[in-house]
């Protein structure tokens, strides 16, 4: 109801603000915060199962005087916020010192469209730029709500450095996570690998697998017991097995590039 009121109107305005508790079905004016955005609707496209998707740009930022149920929805009575400037040249340094951490930010993300960092280069307003940056990233509710209540310029961009070195933390952690799963899974890849190419061996071999009932595996070394006797069939444990096999094999496919690439040249030099 309140979109269909805002799109009858001339200038399509509404009033777009957070609700405190997003678990919460049933709210009241309580629930929902008094600082928010006020937005010019674009386009409204109903989707099946009776949902609305609404395109909407922001216009400038809100605090709501009084909220009231009205007809079936929220009635808010708003006041725009005005950014109060300081000093211009320490407002300056700490966007330009943003602007660089943005760029640290993105390059370890990587999921902000092209679109959006066209923009942000060209921006040159620090409320403008804090707006867009904020919401193409994932920051906290909490976050979101502390930068766009805030009125001072300068703290803006205090509060905007302190979520941006947070989002570096994470994404730091996150890629030592990421590694550190893949180096699991590779290593369980290459363990994998490794077994089969031992039973793959073994069978044109024409030998039994020497695998015992708990799994340990069996390897003929070169190593003579105490008394000088032949080689002996020593267990070793499945690290140490996995290992020398993959050196073997690597020694093993090396000289085979060798042997062809000398039988290719000696070919070459009879022609």
């Amino acid at each position: 109801k309140a979109i269909d009121r805002a799109t009858a109107s001339a200038d399509r305005l509404l009033f777009i603000c957070a609700q405190r508790e997003t678990e919460k079905d049933e709210i009241t004016a309580a629930d929902i915060y008094t600082v928010g955005t006020v937005a010019r609707i674009k386009q409204v496209t109903q989707l099946p199962g009776g949902t609305l998707r609404v395109l909407a740009e922001g216009v400038y930022r809100a605090r709501a005087r009084s909220v009231q149920f009205e007809s079936g929805y929220y009635y808010a009575v708003t006041d725009e916020i005005v950014s109060v400037h300081g000093d211009e040249v320490l407002e300056e340094a700490y966007f330009r010192t943003a602007r660089e951490m943005v760029r640290d930010v993105l390059l370890a993300d990587g999921k902000i469209g092209k679109d959006i960092l066209a923009q942000l280069e060209a921006c040159s307003d620090p409320d403008a730029y804090i707006d867009m940056t904020v919401a193409a990233m994932r920051v906290r509710l909490e976050v979101k709500q502390e930068l766009l209540e805030e009125e001072s310029v300068i703290e803006r961009l205090k509060r905007f450095e302190r979520c941006l070195n947070d989002e570096l933390e994470i994404a730091k952690i996150e890629k030592k996570i990421a590694s550190a799963v893949r180096q699991n899974i590779d290593r369980s890849q290459k363990d994998y690998f490794l077994r089969e190419q031992m039973k793959a061996i073994r069978e044109e071999l024409g030998e039994a697998d020497d695998e015992d009932e708990n799994g340990s595996y069996y390897i003929l070394r070169e190593e003579e017991d105490e008394n000088g006797g032949d080689p002996m069939l020593a267990e070793v444990e499945d690290e140490d097995l996995l290992d020398e096999l993959a050196a073997v094999f690597e020694q093993h496919f090396s000289e085979m590039y060798d042997d062809e690439e000398e039988d290719e040249a000696d070919e070459n030099e009879d022609k």
